[in-house]
């Protein structure tokens, strides 16, 4: 590609491409009157005055000046455009599962909250609750549970059976955050925010912490803003 040709930029392009269009028109234009000029005299015509041929010598010229302009312009915008290429079609990267050490750490802490209770594995959440599996499940479908999931084994939070939590609320809580991952609702309810800090103190508390000390409609203006990010 010539140095004119790398020279334009893209917004330049469309412009180019119009000025390319109505020089190839005069360029038409002009070979037409080349083809048809006074210098191919009909047998008989008179001979054009001096002027007159330089006038037609200026029209000639400057069919050659377009011409060579249009070289140019073909070489920055028809080369160009054949160079841009088609649409992409590679796919976005998709996330893979975490791999060694992250793995192993993911494990390492879903593991050690089943150790502490903060977490109970299905069966033993059922029976602690009192509900069937059915009813577990229709709770997650509506979204006012939740549950965390590594190596195939599925947990739920403990604090829904907390006694100093009313579980009414926290499931309200819950559903207020919609689809976000089991992980980034347990992340919400378990660190402390400032939106949540007490006045007096202004130190920050956790949602599970603010629901505590009755702060249900703050708790639920600080969910609804969270699951809107």
């Amino acid at each position: 590609m010539s140095t004119t040709a790398q020279a334009v930029t893209k917004p330049k392009r469309n412009r180019l491409q119009k000025l390319l269009d109505q020089l190839v028109a005069t360029e038409r234009a002009l070979v037409e009157t080349q083809r048809h000029s006074a210098f191919k005299r009909p047998r008989g015509a008179k001979r054009l005055a001096p002027e007159a041929r330089r006038e037609i010598q200026k029209v000639f010229q400057l069919a050659d000046n377009i011409s060579a302009k249009l070289q140019v312009l073909r070489g920055a915008v028809e080369p160009d455009a054949q160079a841009v290429k088609p649409p992409s079609r590679q796919v976005a990267a998709v996330k893979k599962p975490a791999s060694g050490p992250a793995r192993d750490d993911v494990r390492a802490t879903f593991e050690g909250l089943l150790e502490k209770g903060a977490l109970l594995e299905s069966a033993q959440f059922q029976e602690r609750a009192g509900i069937t599996r059915q009813a577990l499940s229709k709770a997650v479908t509506a979204k006012r549970m939740f549950y965390l999931e590594v190596g195939g084994i599925r947990a739920y939070p403990a604090f829904y059976l907390d006694d100093s939590l009313e579980r009414v609320q926290v499931e309200a809580v819950t559903k207020l955050l919609g689809d976000l991952s089991g992980g980034s609702k347990w992340l919400f309810f378990m660190t402390p925010k400032g939106s949540l800090a007490k006045a007096h103190s202004g130190r920050a508390r956790t949602p599970l912490q603010a629901l505590m000390d009755g702060d249900f409609e703050k708790v639920k203006q600080t969910a609804a803003g969270h699951a809107e990010r």
